[in-house]
């Protein structure tokens, strides 16, 4: 299946935070200098072991709602306000996440 995105990019911030660190303690991914709402998260887990599980905050932990297992990548849409949170199995792991306006 072929599957395309389009999105306008109105923030100087585009695509922000790129690649962090996630640690085994859950932690906020925050989107930077977006001049408007969050609209669509893309992931790519960097890590050739663990995996990283992400999802929304709750209360101030993560729920998680997505798994990306070593090497694998995600899109999500996002509704405009939440706030994403990420955690590593085992090791600290790099993602990329790209984040853009809605």
């Amino acid at each position: 299946i072929a599957v395309s995105i389009s999105a306008d990019q109105a923030g100087v911030g585009g695509g922000n935070p790129g690649i962090v660190d996630i640690g085994t303690t859950d932690e906020p991914i925050t989107a930077g200098d977006l001049a408007s709402t969050k609209g669509h998260a893309v992931f790519r887990n960097l890590d050739d072991t663990n995996y990283v599980d992400i999802g929304p905050e709750s209360n101030g932990v993560i729920v998680p709602t997505m798994r990306l297992k070593p090497g694998e990548f995600g899109y999500l849409p996002l509704v405009p306000d939440v706030t994403l949170r990420a955690r590593a199995n085992t090791a600290a792991c790099r993602v990329m996440v790209k984040i853009y306006d809605a």
